[in-house]
């Protein structure tokens, strides 16, 4: 994932799939969790998912400037999909990122 620059807007999609095949989730919830650790009860940002495109599987999420005021440095993050109609969920994105300090 590209980096994240403090305090400035983030903003990147997801596609959601199942068995290579787009999946709608225009009726569900996809979450977006950042943190310094994987295990913390409170994330450092949490942000909802837009999804105007769910019919085609798309979730657009988009951290403002004030959601990344945090320290430069290496962060966690995880994109969870919750199933509208049941209390399934699914972690969709698992992976590090990067917030880094903007020189000017």
């Amino acid at each position: 994932m590209n980096p994240i620059y403090k305090n400035k807007s983030y903003k990147f999609s997801i596609n959601i799939t199942v068995n290579d095949s787009p999946v709608d989730i225009s009726n569900d919830q996809v979450i977006a969790y950042v943190n310094k650790d994987w295990n913390a009860d409170t994330p450092q940002i949490t942000a909802d998912a837009d999804l105007t495109e769910g019919s085609t599987g798309k979730a657009t999420i988009e951290f403002d400037p004030t959601q990344t005021d945090l320290l430069p440095g290496t962060y966690k993050i995880q994109v969870v999909w919750k199933l509208q109609s049941s209390s399934r969920e699914f972690i969709v994105l698992d992976d590090t990122i990067k917030i880094k300090s903007v020189i000017k």
